[in-house]
């Protein structure tokens, strides 16, 4: 089975930029999983997992607001985490 293709992808929302990491296997059957790092964490650490993972199913994994490569807003409240 060929490996899974691994991309760092951003998005713009009104408050900045978030950044993620996507794998999908060669054949994508629709499933998906999201992987959300811990508190003072970023994507990086599922890299691992995301290329095992993305033999058999499309993940993603976020920076979430003000971590690694994603933007720090000044303020973030919890209505930004649904932007």
């Amino acid at each position: 089975m060929e490996p899974p293709t691994t991309e760092l992808l951003r998005v713009e929302t009104p408050r900045g930029q978030i950044t993620y990491r996507q794998a999908a296997p060669p054949s994508d059957d629709g499933t998906a999983l999201l992987l959300i790092h811990g508190l003072g964490g970023s994507s990086v650490v599922w890299q691992r997992n995301m290329a095992v993972l993305g033999e058999r199913y499309r993940t993603y994994a976020v920076d979430l607001w003000g971590r690694h490569l994603s933007s720090a807003p000044s303020r973030i409240t919890p209505a930004d985490g649904v932007a």
